[in-house]
């Protein structure tokens, strides 16, 4: 038999449903200029009358495939459970199907239904869309949807943080960290040695003080000498002394208002700081270098751990209230912020970067040898004389 295209094919059962005979078919096909015999257009009705399948006699039957592995009623335990939960994948159905209905499948064909009965993955989640042409475009939709939403809640945390950073900078009273300039040249919460009360002083003995308690002093101050003019002079061990009750006494600084007025931290110091720095952790670095000599460093950790002794506590004290005022954040914890800060400084100390620069490695130029010499000459009217 001749091969037929795919028109020759069309044409001829068309005229065969308008009860052509097959002498008539051939010549309608030789008119329009397709060529072929009588025994090729009958040999080709017998071969589709058995069940060819064509373009005309399949057009509303439904094309079968493989069949499925999961029926109708494993489809429908798919369609409530991913309706119970959205977040459930491939595998975690497999294993729902395995212990309900004792049923292997594999991942692909659980895809396969959960396409079929409208549930595309976007993300995390199993979007419910209308089955049908459509279904790649609702995908491309749906998956849009969910990179707009994330975006949105990155920008809300972003204005957060901005806006915390404007108010900072506005209102530095409002969140003041260190003192300012005024309360560092004029101190006016270090009393003078006048003010701290002595045993005689005491006329009456109901104002005797209670000598169970004393005054507890840091043992590690980071610099003596510039740390002995801010310090009130210290109560002696053999004659304890007590600050009074009254309004008449001023309060000793604490370690934190000392050092800020030592090292002259001020909050635009901290926030100039603050923009220059990578990270939490590499702002809380910068503080340590400021605050500790490269000696007080070596053989020392953050915790006191791993066989180390530990930093300065009070120097310490500063970094993290530093840190907790500048990258301060609702929504996450204090704790996890000076955890960063404490992985930062003992990386930093264990492994300090070397301020002299490396030797660099000598750069050799390859100069071109003695017969290269014509190719870089300068071209002149004269050729050159051998």
């Amino acid at each position: 038999m001749g091969r037929l295209s795919r028109y020759a094919q069309d044409r001829i059962l068309l005229l065969r449903s308008e009860q052509a005979k097959v002498g008539e078919i051939v010549q309608k096909l030789s008119e329009e200029g397709i060529s072929t015999t009588r025994q090729t257009v009958s040999r080709f009705l017998r071969v589709s009358s058995d069940g060819t399948k064509t373009r005309l006699n399949t057009a509303g039957e439904k094309q079968s495939g493989k069949r499925s592995k999961l029926k109708q009623e494993q489809l429908d335990f798919i369609n409530k459970e991913i309706e119970k939960d959205d977040k459930l994948n491939a595998r975690d159905l497999q294993e729902m199907l395995q212990e309900q209905f004792s049923v292997e499948v594999s991942i692909a064909s659980i895809k396969r239904a959960r396409k079929q009965l409208g549930w595309v993955r976007t993300g995390p989640r199993n979007v419910k869309v209308q089955a049908g042409p459509c279904q790649d475009h609702a995908t491309i939709v749906a998956c849009l949807t969910h990179i707009t939403e994330q975006q949105q809640l990155i920008g809300q945390k972003l204005d957060r943080l901005e806006n915390r950073f404007v108010l900072l900078q506005q209102f530095p009273n409002a969140y003041q960290l260190f003192p300012s300039t005024t309360s560092i040249s004029h101190p006016s919460n270090i009393p003078n040695s006048s003010a701290i009360p002595n045993h005689s002083d005491h006329s009456n003995p109901s104002c005797i003080p209670n000598t169970t308690t004393t005054l507890s002093v840091p043992n590690h101050p980071p610099c003596g000498n510039d740390i002995a003019p801010l310090m009130p002079p210290l109560p002696s061990s053999s004659e304890p002394t007590m600050l009074s009750l009254t309004d008449e006494t001023a309060v000793v600084p604490d370690s934190f208002s000392i050092l800020a007025n030592i090292y002259n931290l001020t909050t635009n110091d901290l926030y100039a700081l603050s923009r220059k720095s990578s990270s939490i952790g590499n702002f809380s670095v910068k503080l340590v270098n400021i605050m500790f000599r490269a000696d007080e460093l070596l053989g020392r950790n953050c915790n006191g751990k791993l066989g180390k002794l530990p930093l300065d506590s009070s120097r310490l004290s500063v970094i993290k209230e530093a840190v907790y005022h500048i990258y301060s954040v609702p929504d996450i914890s204090r704790t996890d912020i000076w955890k960063k800060c404490v992985i930062a400084i003992d990386e930093s100390i264990r492994r300090p970067k070397s301020k002299t620069p490396s030797k660099k490695r000598p750069v050799y130029v390859q100069l071109p040898s003695m017969t290269d010499l014509h190719l870089i000459a300068e071209p002149t009217g004269t050729p050159l004389n051998n």
